[in-house]
């Protein structure tokens, strides 16, 4: 049965995707070299919408039976297109729940761990940072990175002296800049202004309120006095 629509007066035949022979076109003409970039954008603009929105999941069987076998055969033999390294990490992972769920370890605690040992490798690689000689070359990105995990940890650490040391290099950091002639350029200046105007409100907002208490309590104080004087 094929799909029709009415055009100017007539009707014009629409080809039934599903058969096998239009299938086969569609999938020929997505690995048609010949085709212009435009033209095979075109192309998968609508098939990934509609793969998107109406294919099977790939955990869902039966597709789950031919991609997940065939994905993991094509890591085995070292034959998978894309990123190696991400393709490789994921199949040691899926290795790795495997055989701890086996022995009757939960996805949960899996996970849970994992993400602990994310956070634990995150902190010894800031502590690495903060450790390391500063670089001679206050131009490179490693001094960049050295000072970044400076300031933010001694804002953090609690550590004595580590809070106004971390203020003394960002208002070092704040004067020269706004002393040096070159920083005021639209480079330089666009990007920090959205920043800026939010800091500018919040404060003025955070001094309003603070003036409609002082105002609040020395109203409240002035109609205490004014009491216990009719009161004499």
């Amino acid at each position: 049965m094929k799909h029709t629509t009415k055009a100017q007066g007539g009707k014009v035949s629409r080809p039934k995707l599903s058969t096998p022979t239009n299938s086969r076109r569609i999938f020929q003409l997505l690995h048609d070299e010949t085709q212009t970039e435009a033209g095979q954008r075109e192309l998968v603009e609508w098939f990934d919408q509609l793969m998107n929105d109406a294919a099977p999941r790939y955990e869902d069987a039966p597709l789950f039976d031919l991609a997940f076998p065939a994905a993991v055969r094509a890591v085995e033999q070292g034959k998978h297109d894309g990123q190696p390294i991400g393709a490789a990490t994921a199949y040691r992972a899926l290795q790795d729940i495997l055989t701890r769920t086996a022995k009757g370890e939960t996805l949960a605690a899996i996970a849970q761990a994992r993400r602990a040992a994310l956070r634990a490798g995150d902190e010894q690689h800031k502590q690495a940072q903060r450790d390391a000689p500063e670089p001679k070359d206050k131009l490179s990105d490693e001094w960049r990175y050295w000072q970044i995990a400076r300031v933010t940890h001694d804002l953090s650490s609690g550590a004595p002296g580590a809070y106004e040391r971390a203020w003394g290099v960002m208002r070092h950091l704040f004067d020269g800049l706004a002393a040096e002639p070159n920083f005021w350029r639209v480079d330089f200046i666009l990007p920090l202004l959205p920043h800026l105007i939010i800091a500018r409100q919040d404060i003025d907002e955070m001094l309003r309120y603070e003036r409609r208490m002082r105002a609040g309590m020395k109203g409240a104080e002035t109609r205490k006095r004014k009491q216990a004087e009719r009161a004499q």
